[in-house]
Parts: C-alpha cells; structure tokens; sequence
C-alpha cells in the first residue's frame, strides 16, 4: 500500500510544477499574464498569450479529482486497523465527511 501512497505523491507534485510552469510561460513575456488588464500597459507593451481556458480546465479537473482520491485514500487503510467493526465504520464515517 506504500506505493500507492508515493505514487499520489509523486503524481500531485509533477502536475502541481507542470501547472505552475505552463501558467509562468503562458505569455510573453512573462509579465503580461497579470498586466494585459492594465490599459496603460497593454497600449504600451507588445505580448502574446496562449489560449489558458483549456490549461485551466484541465488543471480544475484533475486537481477535484486527486482531491477526491486523496479523500478516499485512508478509508483504503481502515480494514487492516486493529479495531472494533463498530470503530472502524465511525472512523470510516468520520473520513467520509471530507467528500461533503
């Protein structure tokens, strides 16, 4: 179960920087992401943007549905709990509210 553990690791960080990276570099130059609603700059400034809805989207996706798997990820662990059945349901129904 460890791997599944550091494969979610892994996974959250490589698409956190790429995300992080393809916002950085979505204009040219770097500054006019933010300043292209800045009427004076935008007059005075030559730039270029690439179409960000569909890196949005996609980075909107997948961050609900690793925080739905990182929601789900400990009730993986509850069943080899040494505990009482009825403790493990509570403690399931207790990590279950973080879908609400």
């Amino acid at each position: 179960m460890s791997w599944i553990i550091i494969g979610t690791i892994i996974f959250v960080v490589a698409f956190t920087f790429s995300f992080i990276v393809g916002f950085i570099f979505i204009c040219r130059p770097v500054q006019a992401y933010y300043m292209q609603y800045n009427r004076a700059w935008k007059e005075a400034n030559r730039f270029k943007c690439a179409y960000s809805t569909g890196l949005t989207e996609t980075g909107t996706s997948l961050n609900s549905i690793t925080d739905f798997w990182i929601t789900l990820l400990p009730l993986l662990f509850i069943r080899k709990l040494h505990m009482h059945r009825k403790q493990k349901w509570a403690l399931a129904i207790l990590f279950s509210c973080g879908f609400l």
